[in-house]
């Protein structure tokens, strides 16, 4: 936009509210009549090279800055100013190139920024209250601030899309998917991430429920065994049959600090879903950089998309198949750690790409009542909501045998559509092929977003009833 300004002033006509409406005009054209592709096409045809000019813009607006500076500049954005978040935004520096090997990737070593098409960094502010399922209406009101509401819905809504049974799936791009995301939060030192540790209670009651399970099976395991070791002799040994077979033990929670191998059985002791819900990200960095049976990257990138993952290991006897893998994923950490989660080989093979990224703005300099009044604790809060969270788990698994398929309308749709297709043609114009994959999976999870939304709202009705 800047660049079309300063060609524009050329004109003696030039007006800067006509300019803007037209440039407007322009990306919403979406390649057909007069569109962005015919500016460039123009200066092209003048002899400008805009993509040097581009490339220049784009170093400067993500040349190393301090956070508090990041936080006070992001208010009213257009993507030409996107800040890429990486190591440098605490004073590290860790890899800091842009453009430097391929004029056409994303900047080695950073987790790429689209543009803010609306004003401010949050979005629990901007929602209109009457279209927030009761459930999450909960969560927003138990905080004082909308960073705190942001914070904790994102949380919430992915801790349960960890949960949720194989029985809930849309159809994508001819591809059956599920619900589960994938989320990083980048937040300062002592910027409250530990508030986000309360959200694990949403599951306790499913994970204290399969525990119960689970004792209840190995007790009935330890009698049948004493049995069958007890018929030791003759004839009765020949009659005994197998052994009787141990149970497994289930945890919907996946530890981040969980070697590759123990993830694999982990998951297939679930039956192919999991949540990796952690609030230092350095639990995941310290494994990812293991080779413990294979690659925990790899492993990542699969189960985002639901790919089968084996893994065979003869002289160990293991031998895991999960067809489709359905695995949540929730990490915050330092701006400094970053490079180590994410290093260049994470973000060239296309993990970064799945993570939606969520910046903390700031905080105030100020001291928190710490002895404000409250009715309950948090994690009694949350613990209640668990109990509301188990029966949406129960009635999804009663409906195994009769799955249900989450359809957005054709308007929806067409919204859904329209809105991604500007926003990668705007994003591929200033950042190029790089940032391709990055859009392609935000709008993946956005989907997985309106299904979990739609489950939860499904429960505040069927509670009212």
């Amino acid at each position: 936009r800047e660049i079309f300004h300063t060609l524009s002033k050329q004109n003696a006509q030039y007006n800067q509210k006509e300019c803007d409406t037209l440039y407007d005009s322009a990306l919403k054209g979406r390649g057909k009549g007069t569109h962005i592709g015919t500016f460039f096409q123009k200066v092209k045809d003048l002899g400008i090279d805009i993509s040097a000019i581009s490339r220049e813009v784009y170093r400067e607006h993500h040349a190393p800055v301090p956070l508090a500076e990041i936080q006070e500049e992001l208010g009213e954005k257009c993507a030409t100013c996107a800040t890429v978040p990486s190591g440098i935004i605490e004073q590290n520096p860790i890899i800091n190139k842009v453009y430097e090997e391929n004029d056409e990737s994303v900047p080695s070593g950073t987790v790429a920024q689209v543009a803010h098409f609306c004003s401010g960094q949050t979005f629990s502010d901007k929602l209109h209250r009457e279209d927030i399922p009761d459930f999450l209406l909960a969560v927003i009101d138990n905080e004082s601030d909308v960073v705190s509401q942001d914070k904790m819905l994102l949380g919430v809504l992915n801790i349960i899309s960890g949960i949720m049974p194989e029985s809930l799936y849309a159809i994508y791009d001819r591809k059956k998917i599920f619900a589960p995301l994938y989320n990083l939060i980048i937040g300062p030192y002592a910027s409250s991430k530990g508030d986000l540790e309360a959200c694990r209670m949403l599951i306790m009651p499913i994970k204290n429920e399969l525990r119960r399970k689970y004792e209840a099976e190995k007790a009935d395991y330890e009698e049948q065994k004493a049995q069958w070791d007890a018929k030791s002799t003759g004839k009765e040994r020949a009659m005994r049959g197998a052994a009787p077979e141990e149970p497994v033990f289930r945890n919907p929670f996946i530890s981040a600090n969980s070697s590759v191998s123990a993830v694999y059985r982990l998951l297939d002791a679930n039956g192919g879903y999991g949540a990796i819900f952690d609030t230092e990200a350095d639990s995941m960095s310290n494994m990812l950089n293991k080779t413990d049976y294979g690659d925990y990257s790899d492993l990542l990138r699969k189960a985002f998309q639901h790919e089968m993952c084996t893994m065979v290991r003869v002289g160990d006897h293991i031998n895991i198949e999960i067809a489709r893998p359905r695995l949540a994923v929730f990490l915050t950490c330092t701006g400094s750690q970053v490079p180590k989660l994410l290093p260049p080989d994470n973000v060239a093979n296309g993990l970064a790409s799945r993570f939606l990224t969520y910046i903390l703005p700031a905080s105030k300099l100020e001291f928190r009542d710490v002895f404000a009044r409250s009715e309950e604790s948090i994690e009694d809060l949350y613990l209640k909501l668990g109990n509301r969270v188990l029966v949406l788990y129960h009635a999804l698994l009663a409906r195994m045998d009769k799955p249900i398929q989450f359809l957005m309308s054709y308007e929806q749709q067409k919204q859904f559509i329209d809105t991604f297709s500007d926003m990668l043609q705007e994003q591929f114009d200033i950042l190029g092929e790089g940032i391709k994959g990055f859009i392609f999976r935000m709008a993946l999870q956005c989907c997985r977003y309106a299904m979990v939304l739609t489950m939860l709202r499904r429960l505040s009705e069927r509670e009212e009833h």
